[in-house]
């Protein structure tokens, strides 16, 4: 038996760089050997060996770094060869989107305002922080869906009927920073866990004082009632 294992992100921004890692994908002992391994990042594009061939099993180089450049659902498809001629192919889709589509609340050069140097800290085959904004976004989101923030059909808000995103540009830049700085702690009470620290307490202090204009009734139109202080939301259980 072997098994193919894929790692990547699950969504990925048009041009923003993404990594393809099948390293730890294994077999058992009987298996026949593997002799290439290649990767096809989408349906139009051939695919790429990227196995060393006179060390085919070294795992460490079965991984492609690639950027797409447009958006919709992305099938990648990763092949094993082995040295018994036989082969297997695992796929996984993935979603591309845009960046008006991603509509992100907070950007890097936010981040570069508090953290000069953060683009140091980034995965070698990384090129910006997106996937931390976005998690910060989606954070954000089940926040105001916990204090009762819905829509006037009561479900849940949807980040495009956030009308002014700079109202909440800095919840978010502060809590993207928490994020980075609690990935890259390395020993207790060490400078980033401290950092990390600092940037929850500005991160919830932001929240609290927020107001958000947003969509209520989906509508596409900006209301005088649909500006509201998130402290002042009423919490529905």
């Amino acid at each position: 038996m072997f098994f193919i294992n894929i790692e990547t992100e699950s969504i990925i921004q048009v041009y923003d760089r993404l990594r393809i890692n099948c390293k730890k994908s294994a077999g058992s002992n009987d298996h026949s050997k593997v002799s290439k391994v290649e990767i096809k990042p989408e349906s139009t594009e051939s695919y790429i060996q990227v196995s060393d061939n006179l060390s085919p099993l070294d795992s460490d180089k079965w991984y492609l770094d690639w950027e797409y450049k447009t958006s919709g659902v992305k099938t990648i498809s990763v092949k094993f060869s082995f040295e018994d001629l036989t082969n297997k192919i695992e796929t996984i889709d993935i979603e591309c989107i845009s960046a008006s589509d991603d509509y992100l609340f907070s950007s890097d050069d936010d981040l570069k305002i508090h953290e000069v140097d953060i683009i140091e800290f980034l995965k070698p085959w990384k090129t910006s922080y997106k996937n931390f904004h976005r998690r910060s976004q989606a954070m954000i989101m089940q926040e105001l869906d916990r204090k009762g923030f819905r829509s006037i059909d009561n479900t849940k808000l949807l980040k495009s009927q956030i009308m002014d995103k700079s109202e909440i540009n800095e919840w978010s830049l502060f809590l993207t920073l928490r994020l980075i700085m609690d990935s890259i702690v390395n020993t207790k009470d060490d400078i980033y866990q401290v950092k990390a620290k600092r940037y929850k307490d500005l991160s919830d202090n932001a929240s609290l004082k927020a107001f958000i204009t947003f969509d209520y009734n989906k509508d596409g139109q900006i209301d005088p009632t649909e500006q509201i202080e998130i402290t002042s939301i009423q919490v529905f259980r």
